[in-house]
């Protein structure tokens, strides 16, 4: 039994994702696609229509591809970006939206180091609420869109 315990162990350590993401590369990563998303989409649409769903990120890997597939506006990691901001945007709303608008969010500023800590209380009232990686990725998006 321990030698199996051990295995698991062994194999989740070796081909996990990585749970360190630098905040620069994230905000780097998270800014690129804000504003391939704000040039590219709004062409077609306002950009409201598709920052207010919650999707999963195959969700929005699907409907990327519906909206922009074969008509080369994108290229695949330029479309990579664009699903990332938008499942980050997505894991917002489902997870933080519900307790605090926009409206809450707008006027009250903060740098980077800020938003992680508002992110990291909030998660303490709801462990498991987001994971360590989800938490990085919320509170850089709301650093990018409303930080100082």
């Amino acid at each position: 039994m321990k030698n199996l315990i051990l295995a698991v162990v062994l194999f989740v350590v070796a081909f996990a994702p990585p749970l360190v993401v630098k905040a620069d590369e994230l905000k780097e990563k998270l800014s690129a696609g804000k504003r391939l998303f704000e040039t590219t989409c709004n062409q077609c649409h306002p950009l409201a229509d598709p920052l207010s769903n919650e999707l999963s990120r195959e969700m929005w890997v699907d409907r990327v591809q519906e909206m922009i597939g074969g008509t080369g506006a994108l290229t695949p990691e330029q479309e990579n970006l664009v699903v990332d901001y938008l499942t980050v945007n997505s894991t917002y709303k489902a997870n933080c939206r519900g307790c605090h608008g926009l409206q809450e969010v707008e006027v009250v500023r903060h740098d980077r180091k800020g938003w992680v800590e508002v992110v990291k209380e909030e998660v303490a009232k709801k462990p498991g609420l987001l994971s360590i990686i989800d938490m990085k990725k919320v509170a850089e998006f709301l650093f990018i869109n409303y930080g100082k």
